[in-house]
């Protein structure tokens, strides 16, 4: 009975490993599944795909790592590689060793795996209890495996793999989409920053808040809040979380939905713990867990005399606005929100009563949803600079562009789609672009 029991086991290991590599049979990876659209994360991959190391590629649920695979394994077809001779296996389906996979591979296939070159595809391998040191054993003593490896749970899958995998692994971040892809995937246009195409980028920006993951791009707008909640805040709060750790699920929805109402909520552990009638700790572990998911952000109090943050008085943000941009927000939070995720903040700056909403490698950012920024609502950052004798600072605003000079200190004001336009300070434009056109009204 046992042995008709394990037989029929394998049977089902080999049938889900068929319908994940359909390319087995059919010789190409289907369109739907390895979509036109390259991303960056793709050529990087790509670039880097004849190396030895393991390619980790690592985001939030929804941002296309699985797209981004099946792209590369595509690639790797039109190569001239086998199509036999690749594997791809999402943890999503249930939880192997790498060993069992690789067995299940070679019976599904008639392939050796430690015979020539073997392509290995691990999605969403944080589902995999001791993956890295698993990878690590077959890449020692299999040289010819080229691993890839996915993950939604960041900080986790990066400490385990730098730790393990020292100097046998690259990184990858998969981001939600920039606001140049959304407008080359929408509307088709590679280049929309200047031309007839200039007025249209606020309106296409309005739009890219409440699209800005692939599969939201030409979806129906009733079906935008629903998308986000049940394919990316639901799996993380009811799935993810607690198949990596024992939690109360209905302590993480009360945070969650906490943090998601009061963007830019300071973080007092003391008050929430008496609030919920759980322990300190219970209270610090559950955000921990929704950091190491990105489900939120958490910010420090800027402090440059130590080169380092404090530990107290920490703000949380949704780690990325996509996931609150579709519900009932109130402007200006949100737009806080969507600068928190286009600069990539981790920290603000607040001394006494002074504050600046983020400091993003030494440079202050303050967010004012306003048409019109009076010489008021510069006084914070104006105090940032002198003090701390930084020469640059940032104003984003609702539609002014100007820049403001004082005490040999710039503050450059722009309009919020212009900080989308740029990637942020430190993206593919960056401050180059932010400065362009200053002194204009946009």
């Amino acid at each position: 009975m046992i042995d008709i029991f394990v037989s029929e086991w394998e049977r089902m290991k080999m049938s889900t490993l068929a319908v994940q590599n359909h390319w087995w049979r059919e010789g190409r990876v289907r369109p739907e599944v390895a979509k036109d659209y390259r991303r960056p994360a793709f050529h990087e991959a790509e670039e880097l795909s004849g190396t030895r190391q393991t390619i980790i590629l690592s985001g939030m649920r929804r941002v296309g790592k699985s797209t981004v695979m099946f792209q590369l394994v595509q690639s790797l077809i039109g190569r001239g590689v086998d199509p036999l001779d690749i594997l791809y296996f999402s943890f999503d389906e249930g939880v192997s060793t790498v060993h069992e996979l690789l067995g299940s591979y070679g019976e599904a296939t008639g392939r050796d795996f430690q015979s020539g070159r073997k392509y290995v595809f691990l999605d969403e391998v944080q589902k995999l209890k001791g993956w890295a040191e698993q990878v690590k054993v077959f890449y020692d003593s299999v040289p010819g495996i080229k691993f890839f490896a996915s993950g939604s749970a960041a900080l986790p899958l990066e400490r385990e793999a730098k730790t393990v995998l020292a100097g046998r692994a690259f990184y990858i971040r998969v981001e939600p989409l920039s606001f140049q892809e959304f407008i080359e995937m929408k509307h088709g246009l590679k280049d929309a920053s200047g031309g007839i195409w200039k007025d249209t980028l606020p309106a296409y920006f309005s739009d890219y808040v409440r699209r800005p993951l692939p599969e939201m791009v030409d979806m129906q707008p009733g079906l935008l809040r629903r998308y986000v909640r049940e394919s990316l805040v639901d799996r993380i709060l009811y799935k993810d979380i607690p198949e990596a750790h024992p939690v109360d699920t209905e302590l993480l929805r009360q945070l969650l939905q906490l943090f998601y109402t009061e963007v830019n909520y300071t973080l007092n552990v003391d008050s929430l713990a008496r609030d919920m009638g759980r322990s300190k700790r219970t209270i610090l572990d559950a955000v921990q867990y929704m950091t190491d998911s990105y489900a939120v952000r958490v910010l420090r109090n800027y402090r440059p005399s130590t080169q380092s943050s404090s530990r107290k008085l920490k703000r949380v943000y949704p780690y990325h606005f996509c996931q609150v941009s579709n519900e009932d927000i109130e402007e200006p939070k949100l737009e806080e929100c969507v600068a928190a995720s286009l600069l990539d903040a981790h920290a603000y700056w607040r001394e006494g009563q002074e504050e600046v909403d983020f400091v993003v490698d030494g440079a202050p950012v303050e967010v004012k949803w306003k048409n019109l920024i009076s010489d008021g609502d510069y006084r914070h950052l104006d105090r940032f600079l002198k003090k701390y004798d930084v020469p640059t600072g940032y104003m984003v605003s609702k539609s002014e562009s100007r820049v403001r000079k004082v005490d040999g200190h710039s503050i450059l004001t722009v309009p919020m789609w212009r900080l989308g336009e740029a990637g942020g300070l430190n993206g593919p434009s960056g401050t180059a672009a932010l400065s362009r056109g200053r002194t204009e009204r946009d």
